[in-house]
């Protein structure tokens, strides 16, 4: 592990309890987009954190979205009604 990812760990993520892994991986012209989620403990507080990667020959980008505990069934009500909407 390289010293910009021990950074990133403890900044960014703090403890990852689970890595789910990459959700969606796609490129665009030259720009390769990534979105993996993770399961976290940050400052106290469990999240789920979407980690979004882009990268291109002359750059980077990485960007975190966090969904602390309370807001999780919000979050799976919304994704059990688009699951919903997909099978009609």
């Amino acid at each position: 592990m390289g010293l910009f990812s021990k950074a990133e760990k403890s900044i960014f993520l703090g403890k990852v309890i689970r890595d789910f892994g990459i959700l969606d991986e796609h490129k665009k012209g030259i720009t390769k987009f990534k979105v993996s989620v993770l399961f976290c403990e940050k400052d106290g507080k469990k999240c789920l954190v979407s980690k979004q990667t882009a990268r291109a020959l002359v750059g980077a980008s990485v960007t975190y979205h966090y969904i602390y505990e309370e807001n999780l069934p919000k979050l799976k009500q919304a994704v059990d009604e688009a699951l919903g909407l997909t099978t009609k």
